[in-house]
């Protein structure tokens, strides 16, 4: 399935190439009315350095505290940007892919299991990078949370080595000196419950605190039919809670100085996946379904010293412990797990502001993992595999970034990060009779450099190239029962950008075009084990010499007037497998990237209908792909389009009374498909009420 750039996706880049039209008094100005609602400043905080969406290069989305309130149903961050452009969540319990690139790494079914594949998107909630389970579960709670940045494409060069797709960070509420409290009850279709609250104040003169508590539980859509359905005793229902605890210190005698600690504790169980066989009924009739349990623990310590003279230095110290449990369902009866415990430490020194001939970011960083796998499970009672592996990663890395303001119109930002990384893998398997041991140290220098021009006073065009990478590891080959490695990946970025807002700010607009070239790409391959790949067994991952990726996004929001909102994005993509030799056989040279829709948009509105009154409203259609690299026509699947609503009232200034409609016409769209006929769903239509106070 080709799917080049289509002739609406060619319009939209030429818009984004050739920005002219939109300067003030062109012809969009010279129709618009007269009076213009001003949509303000965004500011980025993922980036190296906190800087304005105007002045940054890199192509993100930010879903402010408003837009993530107006989601109250959405629960996981991977629910909220789902709506992102080039941003593709492919099932209830999958991780996003961004740009076509999986965020939790290469499949990590079967023995590709035991490889371990660290993630080629960062999700940093509060300082704190989650493990790959975690991001794949959802992602986080998105209550108390002030907002989410998407960043698409590499980010190396500012998040270190797991970046190579992209960055999701997450920036929740900090304690205020001002008393504030909030809460949230929510009941939907099949059971949906959501209890939320949060509390903030003073301490003191000099301290604050803030508590947030969020707990959403849900039935399975699914109904298992089979008569010979292995583990009906299991629970296939979603839960999630999450609490928060944060503690501010601003001294009076010593202005500057901030320090915060933050606590973070997760604990989530869900089925492994929500798959069907029968979308019209919502039924699977496999004989067995397993499930999954996540706890997690996290200390976050800012500190951070503000020297007022255009130079600050931060310091972050985090330490977390996570723990997760794969349990299978019979025949392949016992679990698996992984305990993960990491620190790290970022110790940054900033200077200038945006506005300066010279501002930039010296910085150091530093992560020792310790992860633990095992696992020992049984085929209808006899044993049938085990393993007991530690992993060791220990990241370093020195990086920097300076902009020269060298007009006063033209910038050039210079940025470079030397990374080393160790892999440690060792332990034992049932499946090979020798003992892994694995000990390899990757160095990369990742330059990235960035031109940008103000041609307008609100108005700002550039190109940026940058270097991402991603380390390389080693795991089990069933077939001759041997252990394998594969290498570091690399990518080279390049994008146009363009930032820029009209009619008095009421409209903003945001767009980047790229073309991103991998070495050495990380897939995951089937583990064949005969030489004609009819039996196989489970999947290993290999390293496709060259691929490549290109396309854009584009979004727009436009307060039309004073009670009117609207949005609107597009993002186009184009991926391609130019050489891969796999040892098996097949096929993937000309193949598209699995799970990467060849373009998507989305429009949405929001339309006080009274001062008291808000109607909300958004749809969003998703291109065609397939479901797999080897491209085979099963796999297959169609476009498909969603929609949402919500309605809210609100009595007073401090409560907010809503219902909404989640999937409004019932679209069992079809997200993912499996050789052995289940398929991933779109969650079917939910109804759901709620209130939220504020105080």
């Amino acid at each position: 399935m080709q799917n080049p750039l289509s002739r609406r996706a060619a319009l939209m880049a030429s818009v984004l190439i050739s920005p002219a039209w939109l300067t003030p008094g062109a012809a969009l100005a010279q129709d618009a009315p007269a009076t213009y609602y001003d949509l303000g400043e965004i500011v980025i905080y993922g980036d190296t350095a906190e800087r304005t969406l105007q002045n940054t290069a890199s192509s993100v989305t930010v879903v402010g505290e408003e837009e993530i309130a107006d989601k109250s149903s959405a629960a996981t961050v991977n629910e909220v940007i789902a709506d992102t452009p080039n941003v593709f969540i492919p099932g209830t319990t999958s991780a996003p892919i961004i740009r076509g690139v999986d965020s939790d790494g290469p499949l990590v079914a079967g023995n590709a299991y035991l490889a371990k594949p660290l993630p080629r998107a960062t999700m940093n909630i509060d300082g704190r990078y989650v493990s790959s389970v975690e991001l794949s579960a959802g992602g986080g709670t998105t209550w108390d949370v002030d907002s989410i940045e998407v960043f698409r494409g590499p980010q190396t060069t500012s998040q270190g080595a797991n970046a190579i797709a992209g960055a999701i960070v997450v920036n929740t509420k900090d304690p205020t000196f001002v008393p504030e409290y909030s809460a949230q009850l929510i009941t939907g279709s099949r059971n949906k419950r959501r209890a939320s609250l949060a509390a903030s104040g003073p301490l003191s003169e000099d301290f604050a605190a803030r508590i947030s508590l969020d707990y959403t539980t849900r039935d399975t859509f699914v109904d298992y039919t089979n008569p010979g359905f292995t583990e009906s005793g299991f629970d296939y229902d979603f839960s999630s809670f999450t609490g928060r605890a944060k503690l501010l210190w601003e001294p009076s005698d010593l202005p500057g100085l901030r320090v915060k600690l933050t606590y973070a504790h997760t604990d989530l169980h869900r089925p492994t996946n929500e798959q069907v066989t029968d979308r019209d009924d919502l039924e699977n009739d496999l004989e067995y379904q397993d499930y999954m349990d996540v706890i997690s623990d996290g200390v976050v310590l800012d500190a951070e010293y503000d020297f007022a003279n255009g130079i600050r230095l931060s310091n972050q110290m985090q330490y977390s412990e996570a723990d997760y449990d794969y349990e299978f369902a019979y025949p392949y009866s016992g679990t698996a797990g992984r305990d993960y415990e990491t620190f790290s430490n970022e110790l940054k020194l900033t200077f200038g502001q945006q506005e300066d001939i010279w501002s930039g970011v010296l910085g150091l960083y530093y992560s020792d993992e310790d992860t633990s796998a095992d696992f020992a499970n049984t085929y209808f009672g006899a044993p049938f595999g085990a393993a007991d592996l530690a992993y060791r990663t220990r990241s370093a890395a020195l990086f920097g970034e300076a902009t020269w303001r060298f007009a006063s119109d033209w910038s050039l930002t210079g940025g470079l990060r030397l990374q080393r990384d160790r892999i440690e893998i060792e332990g034992t398997t049932s499946y090979v009779t020798e003992r892994l041991d694995y000990d390899e140290t990757f160095t990369e220098v990742l330059p990235t450099l960035t031109l940008a021009h103000d041609f307008a006073e609100d108005w700002t065009v550039g190109a940026t190239v940058s270097k991402g990478y991603l380390p390389g590891g080693a795991g089990t080959n069933f077939r001759g029962g041997t252990y394998y490695g594969f290498d570091p990946e690399i990518a080279w970025n390049s994008e146009l950008f363009l930032r820029g807002s009209a009619l008095d700010g009421a409209l903003s607009l945001s767009g980047n075009l790229f073309y991103t070239e991998y070495q050495d790409i990380q897939r995951s391959v089937a583990n064949c084990l005969d030489a004609n790949c009819e039996v196989i067994q489970g999947s290993m991952i290999m390293n496709g010499e060259r691929a490549h990726a290109y396309g854009f996004e584009l979004s727009a929001d436009y307060q039309a007037s004073s009670t009117l909102m609207l949005s609107g994005d597009f993002g186009a993509l184009q991926t391609e497998v130019t050489e891969f030799s796999d040892n098996d056989g097949t096929k993937y040279e000309g193949n598209e990237f699995a799970r990467a829709p060849g373009y998507s948009v989305g429009l949405s509105a929001a339309w006080d209908i009274t001062p008291d009154l808000t109607l909300r409203g958004g749809a969003r259609y998703v291109d065609g792909y397939y479901s797999s690299d080897t491209n085979e026509s099963d796999t297959e699947v169609d476009g498909y389009s969603l929609a949402n609503m919500r309605l809210s009232y609100r009595p007073n200034a401090n409560v907010e009374i809503f219902g909404y409609v989640d999937n409004v016409f019932d679209n069992r769209a079809e997200l993912s498909a499996s050789r052995s006929g289940a398929i991933e769903i779109a969650e079917p239509r939910e109804f759901g009420v709620g209130v939220s106070m504020t105080f």
